[in-house]
């Protein structure tokens, strides 16, 4: 769906990834709506709250044009330094400037690849935002535990997000690898200790140990 990013001025910031209509899950057909995190601008730019400001009009207009009925919001914050996560007040306002229509047809807001000063940032907000939009907010790891809610086929990831997933992924992996060795270590030390003949031989050592002069 073609998006109205003409309308407002965002300098040379390209923001065609940064929401996107990815199609529909379920059997009510839901909107799934994309928001990639990684396209958001840096906080270094010179024109960075005159961006932002436009790009908040940007993201709560493109919403309305998307959204007819049920919708899920897919945000993705892999990939994205701390220098382009918005703040706490940009996503106060956004929250506060979706209307009522928007709030309740929001099923579920899902967050993938979560850091800790985006569940900081939420922790804190909660006090602005309703208790049922607080029940939609769920924290998803990586991009395979995200493929068992939705179908992955009709959405599109940048390349940036899959790689940042695929580096997590093998990170986890050879983090696993070596938790198991240690186990696995740890475990053959605990029955060499407790095998009856292991604790025999131990003593006599530990006796012509003794022994010695």
């Amino acid at each position: 769906m073609e998006t109205n990013s003409s309308v407002f001025s965002f300098g040379d910031l390209d923001v065609r990834g940064l929401v996107r209509d990815s199609g529909y899950y379920g059997d009510g057909l839901n909107a799934i709506i994309v928001f990639a995190a990684c396209f958001l601008p840096d906080s270094s730019r010179a024109d960075y709250h005159y961006v932002m400001e436009n790009l908040f009009l940007y993201v709560i207009s493109t919403l309305e044009l998307m959204v007819a009925e049920d919708y899920m919001i897919v945000y993705l914050n892999g990939a994205t330094p701390r220098r382009k996560m918005p703040g706490l007040g940009w996503m106060k306002k956004c929250y506060q400037m979706i209307d009522r229509r928007l709030r309740k047809n929001l099923k579920s807001f899902i967050i993938v690849h979560p850091s800790w000063f985006i569940r900081t940032i939420l922790a804190v907000t909660r006090p602005f935002i309703s208790s049922k939009f607080s029940s939609k907010i769920k924290y998803v790891n990586s991009l395979s535990e995200l493929s068992g809610l939705i179908p992955m086929d009709c959405i599109h990831i940048p390349e940036s997000i899959i790689k940042y997933d695929e580096e997590r992924s093998y990170k986890r992996s050879v983090r696993l690898d070596e938790e198991l060795r240690e186990a696995s270590e740890a475990a053959k030390t605990s029955c060499l200790y407790n095998d009856p003949e292991v604790s025999s031989m131990e003593k006599d050592i530990d006796l012509k140990l003794k022994g010695k002069p």
